[in-house]
């Protein structure tokens, strides 16, 4: 076995300004090679010079603390210095006692010695070389240097400190260094002079002999010009590097060089271009869901901006930007309110861009607020209508959509799903031809809900689908973890409980490690259908990811309900959470609960009356004859079996025609109990409970499978 070093490093020597983020990717093999024992230094020695005294052999070990790389520079140093040297019968000796050789301390003042002994213009031509990078052209060191010392690259080479690379590999240069440490001390021992001077003459030589591939090269170009002090170049490399790489969505290095940028842009007082690097910053941080950081580039640019003029309508851009990042995007700011009127005072009546945004943002307003009313709500889409109106005029296609997500959003408070839907639906083309991933994941997501509120699990999770396929396409694990606890949610809804437990194991799928609560929460819904011990798993799981109060009570509820086990307490600490709050939730998961009190003998009218206005409101078929089913249950508790049998009847029905099988077989064993005490009835009663266990067997509810094998059992 051969042992091997391997070793990271930048292909620049100098830190960079700002510190690398962890990557992000989890597409590869992290492989720890740990330093070499002694007696495998020892044994590389040796097997090197096989003559070494083992004093030295033993001083060399010592010093290298188990880096190959040191043990071969250091004997390296030895045939270079004419410390060993070959006698007339070819054999190796050498020159001085063992004692008095000087074995370096470190694996740098190693290579500095190796260099030190070079030519002179040979050590010119390893600092230009170092100067230009890891990798390195013979016309950018020929240009930069000159032909005496581009020549001197020979030398390097037969020195072995500079490997010429192979004819494939050449894309980033015809030369690299042997390793990183070489190239780093042969820059450290230039003055800091001449080191400004050489990194000048580099990006000047790049800029004369690549032209057509310059492109290719603005960082490097940026990097030389930063470190060569011109400043108004630097920035302009910057700027070019953080454009390209956002066209290629590589965010962090398009962050860096506009970061970069902006810093070059204020110390030449560029304002202007400080403002559009911020714009870039600002919404490069949306992308990746760091909304804060992306209100605080715009706040940033608010400042330069106001600075100049403060009712410019410049300063109204800014503002319309923010607003939206804090409506739709979550970010925060203390005066949203003011922010917005602000704003509109600047614009005033144009039937501008910034109007358009401003007033989607003033429409998302009541969001914000702790008790919105229908009047708010109604308000609002007579905002977003009219932002959608002058967006249309104008033909701003992005706009277009978030005055349509807006529209939606607005008829979605007011319980016309339908309309809800529809607005969505429009905004799913737009953005598909703007290629905005945001949007699109938002977009089907919103779909997605619409079609759980109207009763179409099927497209509710093709919507969802597509949400989270696109959200693990372009890594956006925040709106991902939204789609893909809808997808679950449908499936849980559908009475597809494997297909629950399916769905919420794609949030594995996802790169960036992300917290999923909701989605787990759903899962152990469907695990306790299934009497699966994986319920137990989820649960864990929940705990793990510190899930709110609120989210482990729906899912200790979820648990309750699907696993058909009684749990007065389960019921109380979701209602204690305050929930369900939202109206979508309401529609939902309010029926589920009104049910549940209803089986488990819990008095809760307010919420009950509150749970059926809402059903009354958006027309939710599912929800109707799950309070049906409920005042079944209420009607059977009170000994009134036939009412009950019939209620139940009209509940197996209904769900029947919507085609939740789930619900129908819960539904047909309640009636099978109901029928039990009706007399005469008892035939149809063994039917209905057959029926029951054969869906529940069919769906994979064993939970329910069981529950009417033992019609004994209390309802």
């Amino acid at each position: 076995m051969v042992p091997c070093l391997a070793r990271l490093a930048r292909a620049d020597p100098v830190p960079a300004r700002t510190a690398h983020p962890k990557p992000s990717r989890t597409n590869f093999s992290q492989l720890v090679l740990e330093p070499l024992s002694d007696d495998e230094a020892a044994r590389i020695v040796e097997a090197t010079l096989d003559w070494i005294p083992d004093e030295l052999r033993d001083r060399i070990v010592a010093r290298a603390g188990g880096n190959p790389f040191f043990i071969e520079e250091s004997l390296r140093s030895l045939v270079e210095s004419g410390a060993a040297e070959k006698d007339a019968s070819g054999e190796w000796h050498l020159r001085e006692r063992p004692a008095a050789l000087e074995v370096p301390a470190t694996l740098h003042a190693v290579v500095a010695s190796r260099i030190d002994r070079l030519q002179p213009t040979a050590r010119e031509c390893i600092q230009l070389a170092a100067v230009i990078g890891q990798r390195f052209g013979d016309r950018v060191l020929r240009e930069a240097g000159g032909d005496r010392i581009a020549d001197a690259v020979d030398q390097l080479i037969a020195a072995d400190l500079v490997l010429e690379a192979a004819p494939g590999e050449r894309r980033e240069g015809r030369y690299r260094f042997k390793h990183a440490i070489v190239q780093e001390v042969a820059y450290n021992t230039l003055l800091v002079r001449r080191r400004i001077e050489l990194h000048r003459r580099v990006a000047a030589a790049y800029e004369a002999v690549l032209k057509d591939e310059l492109k290719e090269f603005y960082p490097a170009l940026a990097h030389h010009y930063l470190i060569g002090d011109v400043s108004n170049k630097a920035a302009e490399y910057s700027w070019k590097s953080a454009q390209r790489a956002t066209a290629i969505h590589a965010y962090i290095e398009a962050l860096r060089f506009a970061e970069q940028a902006l810093e070059l842009y204020e110390k030449i007082e560029r304002i202007d271009a400080a403002v559009e690097a911020l714009y870039l910053i600002a919404r490069v941080r949306r992308y990746r869901g760091e909304n804060d950081a992306a209100l605080a580039a715009y706040e940033r640019a608010l400042l330069l901006l106001e600075a100049r003029d403060p009712k410019s309508a410049e300063v109204a851009t800014v503002l319309a930007h923010m607003a939206e990042l804090c409506t739709r995007w979550d970010a925060k700011h203390p005066d949203l309110e003011g922010l917005i009127e602000r704003g509109l005072a600047i614009v005033g009546t144009d039937r501008s861009r910034e109007r358009v945004l401003l007033l989607a943002a003033k429409s998302f307003m009541p969001r914000r607020g702790p008790k919105s009313t229908d009047a708010d709500w109604e308000s609002s889409l007579a905002t977003a209508q009219e932002a959608l109106a002058i967006a249309e005029e104008l033909g701003l296609l992005r706009e277009r959509s978030l005055c349509l997500d807006a529209v939606g959003y607005a008829y979605r408070e007011l319980g016309n799903f339908r309309e809800a839907y529809t607005a969505n639906q429009r905004r799913l083309p737009i953005a598909q031809s703007l290629q905005d991933s945001d949007e699109l994941i938002d977009a089907h997501t919103m779909v997605a809900i619409c079609a759980l509120a109207l009763g179409n699990m099927a497209e509710a999770m093709e919507h969802a689908a597509s949400a989270r396929e696109v959200a693990i396409e372009t890594e956006k694990p925040r709106l991902g973890a939204h789609a893909l606890r809808t997808e679950t949610l449908a499936h849980l809804l559908a009475g597809d409980f494997p297909g629950t437990i399916a769905a919420a194991a794609r949030r594995e799928r996802f790169a960036t490690p992300t917290k999923w609560p909701s989605t787990l929460g759903v899962a152990i819904g469907a695990a306790a259908a299934m009497a699966s011990p994986e319920e137990k798993t989820y649960r864990d799981l929940l705990i793990e990811q510190e899930a709110s109060p609120a989210e482990l009570a729906l899912a200790d509820f979820l648990a309750a309900y699907y696993g058909l086990r009684e749990s007065e307490s389960a019921y109380h600490a979701v209602r204690s959470a305050g929930q369900p709050k939202a109206i979508v939730d309401l529609t939902l998961f309010g029926p589920l609960l009104v049910l549940a009190a209803a089986r488990w003998h819990i008095p809760d009218e307010p919420f009950e009356d509150r749970v059926a206005a809402v059903i009354e409101r958006t027309g939710h078929a599912r929800g109707r004859a799950l309070l049906t089913h409920a005042e079944a249950i209420r009607a059977y508790h009170a000994g009134e079996n036939t009412k009950s049998a019939k209620l139940l009847f009209d509940a197996v029905q209904a769900f029947a025609t919507l085609k939740l099988d789930y619900e129908r077989a819960v539904a047909l064993a309640d009636l099978a109990r109901a029928l039990r005490g009706v007399p005469g009835r008892e035939e149809q009663a063994q039917a209905q409970c057959d029926e029951a266990k054969a869906i529940a067997e069919r769906l994979g509810a064993t939970a329910l499978r069981v529950a009417a094998e033992n019609l004994t059992v209390r309802v």
